[in-house]
Formats: C-alpha cells, structure tokens, sequence
C-alpha cells in the first residue's frame, strides 16, 4: 500500500495518506472481543523424541511443557478451552488495563477535592467566627464603657442626705 501510495505522488495524484480502512472504537472493541467461529483443534501432544539427549534444565522444561499439554488436550482436545481463555484475557485486558491505568488518577483527583475542600470549609468558618468574636469584643468594650460611665456619673451626682 505505501509503494503504490508513493507511485501515486510521483504520477502527480493528490497525497492523502495510504489507503485504509476507517475503523471507529467499537468495531475494534468488537473485533476484539469476538471470538473465533470455529477453535482450532490441538493435534495429541508428543514427547521430543531428542528428550535422551537434553541438558537436565531442557529435559525438564520438555517434560513439564508435554504435562501441560497433555492436559489441555485431557479437558478440552477439539481447543474451545483456548479460545474461552483467549476470550477472557481479551475481556481481561480490556477492562483492566484502563481501570489500572485510571484508577490512581482518581484517586489523586479525589484526595486533591478533599484537601480543597477541607481548605474552604475551614477558610468559611474562619470567615463566619472572625466578624462574630469581633463582635463579641465591641460588645465587650461597649458594656465596660457603658459601666465605666455609670460609675463615674453616680459618683459626682449630688446624694439625698437621710432623714435623722
């Protein structure tokens, strides 16, 4: 596709980018999920017939490698194990990659809200208790000078004298 893209703009033709397919994101979301019409069927797992001649490691990697083979093809030999596996691991990948990947942006989001928020309800309650105490005060000074005249103006009043 890309030399014939490239023989194109050689002949003169407009470039728009190779020839493809436009795909949106649920077709590829389908096709992806989609599993095969028919599975594959596993051929009977065989022993390397070279097993006599392998390292220790090798000879017991072939031997572990023909257990589980064998029992794959024990519960499921015409292969929709595989493909049902395959399936889930598709389905698997597909909702846990983005909640891996989204999750501690979230919760940073969330705990970022609940600072702000903690820092504006104790910003209002400062707001609220600051005009009250300075209310608080003024009435304060307002009663001592309030009794301060009071006392001072009782002082120099003249006094009725008692009768002897």
């Amino acid at each position: 596709q890309i030399v014939q893209h490239v023989a194109r703009a050689g002949d003169g033709q407009s470039l728009r980018g190779p020839p493809n397919k436009a795909r949106n994101s649920t077709t590829t979301i389908s096709s992806t999920i989609e599993p095969p019409r028919e599975p594959k069927k596993l051929d009977a797992p065989l022993i390397d017939p070279e097993l006599v001649h392998l390292t220790l490691v090798e000879r017991s990697s072939e031997v572990f490698r023909h257990v589980l083979l064998s029992l794959e093809y024990w519960l499921s030999p015409g292969g929709a194990l595989r493909e049902w596996i395959r399936l889930n691991l598709r389905i698997g990948a597909i909702l846990g990659v983005p909640a891996l990947l989204l999750a501690p942006l979230i919760t940073f989001a969330l705990r970022q809200i609940n600072a702000w928020v903690a820092l504006v309800i104790e910003s209002t309650s400062n707001f609220v208790l600051f005009p009250l105490s300075a209310l608080l005060i003024v009435g304060l000074i307002s009663a001592l000078v309030h009794l301060a005249r009071s006392l001072l103006a009782s002082r120099h009043s003249p006094r009725d004298r008692p009768y002897y």
